[in-house]
């Protein structure tokens, strides 16, 4: 969710609130066994995240695991817990989350911390094993009128795997290959219990469109660590999944094109500038500075939990405030040093008590230690118009009307000013669809994981009519 729950990476900061806990008798709380799994509901405000924890004995000493049903997360690693009999206390340092709760007689009664924005949550024995698995309406469903073809290609001495669907008939096919958003993602990147590039790739491939999806490094069966990989790395990755596409002998060589998502449309834009994909598509891509971006992002994904606009408002700079920190410090452990400063002085601000002006910034340092990692690091550095302004290929960008993680009007606004004119580039805003673009209610993250839809399927017939018309 590097760990994202979608897309672009969300940092959120709320005002540290304080886990208030009314003294109960030990001894009367002291009897429970901790052993099992612990379910609850990630109390989002308007939407419900169902959370699952995974509790056992190894050698002498608690472990644990956390499922995300409906983001189809399972088994995400516990970094600590400790339970005294009355506390609970877990880190997941994967997602810079924690959480803190105590039993009063029936539940853990607590607070889940991420990002600094803190959620009520609840956590009650679970009788069973809470793994949704159904399929989405729009998966397909084998078999298919198609071949798949598992292949290999090689980038900077990494084995990375992937499948090719390949169209009934010997071609040669227009082709695509297809690049994920941000985060460890799957040939099929698959998310909140969707797999859109599986229905992408079937959609396509269906019409006469060859295309190649694949595991990115360290993830699936590619080799390598998807850790300290940083955006660029990806882009030599995609570079080389398109010449191992255009080595088929089914495939138009002089028609093999980019489709990526969020920094999947990022990358396409940087390789459009240099001329290695034959066309792209972008679909709910950053335009404006990175930074501008996530700042946004900020504020918008906060309106959407409920928050006031005051209060969201305040959220927004503070993270522009330690974007601009971190960047301006140079390298990690700089970095790190600059952004303690910051938070003690933030803490400071806030006029909070030395005990929990220290609790404080003990949590924050913790949630945005991943601003200096070298994959966000690098991540806030980039201003896409860099590449943008170069690109002399036909390309197709789409935007959600609904998006609160690329705002649409902002980034279009700005691509039109900044893409050179080409009578084969459209763009567009589609009304009602979210950064997945998915037909949503709000445009929230919290709704990702209950639409129905995976992939607009108005947005597919024009993605496929475009390239079509580009024959």
């Amino acid at each position: 969710m590097k760990a994202t729950f979608q897309g672009i990476p969300i940092n959120i900061n709320l005002k540290f609130i304080t886990l208030l806990l009314f003294y109960t008798p030990r001894a009367l709380l002291a009897q429970v066994e901790l052993q099992g799994s612990w379910e609850g509901e990630l109390d989002l405000g308007a939407h419900k995240l169902p959370l699952v924890v995974h509790v056992d004995h190894e050698e002498g000493k608690l472990k644990a695991k956390m499922d995300s049903p409906n983001q189809n997360a399972f088994d995400i690693p516990v970094s600590e817990i400790l339970y005294d009999g009355l506390m609970l206390m877990f880190r997941l340092d994967g997602l810079g989350a924690s959480y803190e709760g105590v039993w009063n007689g029936t539940a853990f009664q607590g607070q889940f911390n991420q990002s600094g924005m803190g959620f009520a949550l609840e956590l009650k024995r679970s009788s069973e094993e809470k793994r949704f698995t159904s399929p989405k309406p729009q998966e397909p469903i084998p078999p298919f009128p198609y071949e798949l073809i598992s292949t290999t290609f090689m980038s900077n001495g990494l084995a990375l795997k992937g499948t090719v669907s390949k169209p009934k008939g010997t071609g040669p096919f227009p082709a695509v290959v297809l690049l994920s958003g941000s985060g460890p993602q799957d040939r099929n990147a698959e998310i909140y219990g969707h797999k859109p590039f599986l229905v992408i790739a079937d959609f396509l491939t269906r019409n006469g469109i060859a295309v190649l999806r694949y595991d990115e490094r360290g993830v699936g069966e590619s080799e390598g660590t998807f850790e300290g990989s940083t955006t660029l790395d990806f882009s030599e990755d995609a570079v080389a999944a398109i010449e191992k596409l255009r080595g088929f002998d089914f495939t138009h060589n002089a028609q093999t094109g980019l489709m990526g998502h969020s920094e999947g449309g990022l990358i396409a834009w940087m390789l459009a500038a240099k001329d290695h994909p034959d066309f792209i598509i972008s679909i709910a891509a950053p335009v404006l500075p990175i930074q501008e971006v996530m700042t946004r992002q900020t504020y918008e994904l906060s309106l959407g939990t409920g928050m006031d606009p005051e209060l969201a408002e305040e959220q927004a700079q503070l993270n522009n405030l330690l974007y601009r920190t971190v960047l301006e410090a140079g390298d990690t452990e700089k970095g790190r040093e600059a952004l303690s400063r910051v938070l003690l002085e933030v803490g400071k601000k806030k006029g909070l008590e030395y005990e929990q002006r220290d609790q404080y910034h003990r949590q924050m340092l913790e949630a945005y230690s991943p601003l200096v990692e070298p994959w966000f690091n690098s991540f806030l550095q980039l201003n896409p118009q860099d590449w943008i302004k170069d690109i002399r290929i036909p390309v197709f960008a789409a935007f959600g009307e609904k998006d609160q993680q690329v705002n649409a009007g902002a980034n279009l606004a700005k691509l039109i000013k900044t893409l050179p004119p080409g009578r084969k580039h459209r763009l567009e805003i589609y009304p009602e669809l979210n950064h997945l673009f998915q037909r949503a209610n709000t445009g929230a993250v919290a709704e990702y994981a209950e639409l129905p839809e995976t992939f607009n399927q108005e947005a597919l017939e024009d993605v496929l009519e475009w390239i079509k018309g580009l024959e």
